[in-house]
């Protein structure tokens, strides 16, 4: 039974007014039940494995500009994440607000009747998610890469799944060359916009080569064998990054904005989990020689400068005024410290469920003053995430989420509805079509997270 919030909030997250401004605005306004103010827009960037130490290390070297400009003028500090540190798990948390029991998505890959190696996706998730609660409320979503998003939904807007491997690469390229978008069936809602998908992600291709060049200036052919493996399993993730990146890009250009807009980064994840020795060598028993620490000592830091200009260029082509909010499922630490490194390992880990970044600026975010403590406050919970977006977008949480409303993090003053009882009724499926990922396709995104340590 959900009750539905005030019909018009009189204007609540405004700041506070002069008495004759506001009776003017009101004037001006005429009846709110037929003008209502819509919050505005949101901008959520979450990226996998960000730091808060590396963060706060480079924006003291003075090489960030936005994440430092963000936590400036609003807040920043810790959340607190739940073990297994799991991407699916933590991320689908994010989106809905309640934990891997309920939500459905219990790691990377299940079984299903038959035996065979699943990957977890839209259809296998029992509750609404952030853009199933707002679009039955009438409010459009843009939802770029998230995990456990294949397929991807009907939504009141758009949803680009994510899809990571070659294959699903060529079906997007391939909408464009065969004139029409069911080579991308499953990745892409609506399917009209494959073609523009496809050729960002054909610019997405080249932005790849030249990144890598710039992380790594030593010659390829100089490379050893261990190097190039760590290099070339990095690349689809930096690929994905820079797909996502210039599909919502993109759609900026080409359609009205949405009310949230929520793009998913994993980059910083899979460079910490195989670069950070180079970046840190301090911290190892079996430090990197000059030779690779002079090639490869750049790639951590260089990849997070690059995510600060990505966050940049979507904050610039976002509407304004916007509220921004940038968060990770958790931190990074170092690993197998007292090894030797004679062959490609991983030398990040966060299994200790080192905690999440957190920062968000904007008309409805408090600006709080600068710490002096060199500890971060821990601000809440990745599952008080989704409570909080829902009240920067003027809806209520629900009382069955586990979260809250992070009330420290919102404007003082700022009107939050009291919550419904629930936004998922018994028995809801997600609005995902029957796809099922190819057996190509499922290869090779199990052997990326085999890669990573991440399964068996």
């Amino acid at each position: 039974m959900r009750a539905a919030p005030p019909p018009c909030p009189l204007f609540p997250w405004r700041r506070p007014l002069l008495a004759t401004g506001l009776l003017l605005a009101l004037a001006a306004a005429g009846s709110c039940r037929t003008r209502p103010e819509l919050p505005p827009p949101l901008l959520m960037i979450g990226i996998d494995g960000l730091e808060r130490s590396v963060v706060d290390e480079l924006s003291r070297a003075g090489k960030l500009e936005a994440l430092p400009r963000i936590a400036a003028k609003g807040v920043s500090g810790l959340l607190e994440v739940p073990k297994p540190t799991l991407s699916p798990i933590i991320w689908t948390t994010i989106a809905t607000g309640v934990e891997a029991e309920r939500h459905g998505i219990e790691g990377f890959t299940y079984r299903d009747e038959r035996g065979r190696v699943r990957l977890y996706g839209s259809r296998d998730r029992r509750v609404k998610a952030l853009w199933n609660i707002l679009g039955e409320a009438g409010i459009r979503t843009w939802t770029i890469g998230w995990w456990a998003t294949f397929p991807a939904e009907r939504v009141r807007g758009v949803m680009v799944a994510q899809v990571n491997t070659r294959l699903a690469r060529r079906r997007r390229q391939g909408a464009i060359r065969k004139g029409g978008p069911a080579a991308a069936a499953g990745a892409v809602y609506p399917p009209e916009l494959a073609p523009a998908v496809a050729k960002a992600v054909r610019t997405a291709e080249q932005d790849t080569a030249r990144l890598i060049e710039r992380l790594i200036p030593q010659p390829r052919e100089e490379w050893r064998e261990t190097e190039r493996t760590l290099v070339e399993q990095s690349r689809w993730a930096i690929r994905a990054d820079l797909s996502y990146f210039r599909i919502a890009l993109e759609l900026l250009s080409r359609r009205p904005p949405p009310a949230l807009l929520a793009v998913y980064f994993g980059g910083a994840d899979v460079i910490g989990h195989r670069f950070w020795r180079y970046a840190y060598p301090d911290q190892y028993e079996d430090r990197p020689s000059h030779r690779e620490l002079a090639a490869f000592g750049d790639v951590l830091p260089g990849y997070y400068v690059e995510l600060d200009r990505m966050i940049g260029r979507l904050i610039e082509a976002f509407p304004k005024p916007a509220n921004i909010v940038i968060l990770s499922d958790h931190g990074m630490r170092p690993t197998r410290r007292r090894r030797r490194f004679d062959r490609p390992m991983l030398s990040g880990a966060h299994l200790s469920a080192p905690p999440a970044y957190f920062a968000a600026s904007g008309p409805l975010i408090a600006r709080g003053a600068p710490s002096r403590s060199p500890r971060p406050e821990v601000l809440g919970s990745v599952v008080d995430v989704t409570p909080t977006i829902l009240a920067l977008l003027g809806r209520p949480p629900a009382a069955d989420m586990a979260g809250r409303v992070l009330r420290g993090v919102l404007a003082p003053g700022l009107s939050v509805h009291d919550p419904v009882p629930s936004y998922t009724p018994a028995g809801w499926t997600p609005p995902a079509p029957e796809i099922v990922r190819s057996a190509e396709a499922t290869s090779e995104r199990l052997d990326q997270l085999r890669s990573l340590g991440y399964i068996q």
